[in-house]
């Protein structure tokens, strides 16, 4: 094998080892649907580095590719664009098409809340990482500065911010307070509790709330074997009523039974009573043999006394009767 074909083979072994290194370190992004974006976040970015992942829903998308420092001499501020390169390839849609070619413009994702923060990766070692998710509730804030040609992504304000934000509130109001004055008269209502605790009128106030307790404590000892007797006693009474309940009861439960069947008997004798009457007034109802019976009793009595008036006035009547004609 003669030099030049060792040079062949060293060239095409160091091309073979360069596209290696390229698939290796650069994750499959050379053939892959890269697209690069810019975001401008409102406070620090210490923690974010160079490599750091940018995740959608937990899933690593890309890569930070470059932070950068930019003062803006008009408003008087710092910038830091964080540049972040997307890979396209790794979202789809719910059909399975990936987004180059099928993917919605970015206007449109940002008018549906699509937003970037940064957040926190690891508690150890602080590192932080670009989250890109949906907020359809936060506003989109976008500076508009086109100087790196780029897209630009909304930011919203990161976990750490808004725990820091509202520590420095805390913080200036806690500050506003008036702590020394607070301290002072603190310190002066101490001073004077202890002035009256030293009184000897307090210490003889002292002594005889004690005494008082004693005796309050003795009384309650006293009024405890009282109502046990008591109780007792009441225990008793409620036995007795008791068995004075069930005696009343076996009492009453026959002269119940007894008032029960008189009235039962009673109900019998007003039915009996009843059919009598009926049959009274069927006796001496008008048109009865009773009343008709009568009335030819009263007209006989009639004609007796027409007759005993006759031989009143006409005693030979019995011997030669009624004239014809009279």
């Amino acid at each position: 094998m003669n030099k030049t074909q060792l040079i062949g083979l060293f060239v095409l072994g160091a091309a073979i080892l360069a596209i290696a290194l390229v698939l290796i370190f650069g994750r499959g992004n050379f053939f892959s649907h890269s697209q690069k974006y810019v975001a401008y976040f409102q406070g620090s970015v210490n923690g974010l580095n160079v490599g750091a992942w940018v995740k959608l829903k937990g899933v690593p998308i890309g890569r930070v590719t470059d932070i950068r420092v930019q003062y803006d001499t008009q408003n008087n501020r710092v910038l830091t664009p964080v540049v972040a390169e997307i890979d396209l390839g790794k979202v789809s849609d719910i059909r399975g098409n990936h987004w180059p070619g099928h993917a919605p413009g970015l206007a449109e994702l940002v008018e549906r809340g699509l937003r970037a923060r940064l957040s926190l990766q690891s508690l150890v070692t602080a590192q932080l990482y670009v989250d890109v998710d949906f907020y359809p509730d936060r506003p989109a804030r976008l500076l508009g500065i086109d100087d790196l040609g780029l897209p630009e992504i909304p930011t919203i304000a990161s976990d750490k911010d808004e725990i820091e934000d509202t520590v420095r509130g805390t913080l200036a109001q806690v500050k506003e307070l008036p702590l020394k004055e607070v301290f002072a008269a603190t310190l002066a209502a101490v001073r004077r509790i202890e002035h009256l605790l030293s009184l000897p009128e307090t210490q003889a106030s002292i002594a005889n709330l004690n005494r008082t307790l004693v005796e309050l404590q003795r009384t309650i000892g006293h009024f405890d074997g009282k109502i046990d007797g008591v109780a007792a006693n009441l225990n008793g009474t409620l036995k007795d009523g008791q068995a004075l309940a069930r005696n009343l009861n076996q009492r009453v439960l026959p002269l119940s039974t007894a008032t029960e069947r008189t009235l039962e008997t009673l109900a019998q004798t007003l039915v009996r009573a009843q059919g009598t009457l009926a049959t009274v007034e069927d006796l001496t109802g008008r048109d009865s043999a009773a009343e008709n019976a009568l009335r030819e009793v009263a007209a006989a009595a009639r004609s007796l006394r027409v007759l005993a008036d006759s031989l009143e006035r006409n005693p030979e009547l019995l011997l030669y009767g009624r004239k014809a004609g009279k």
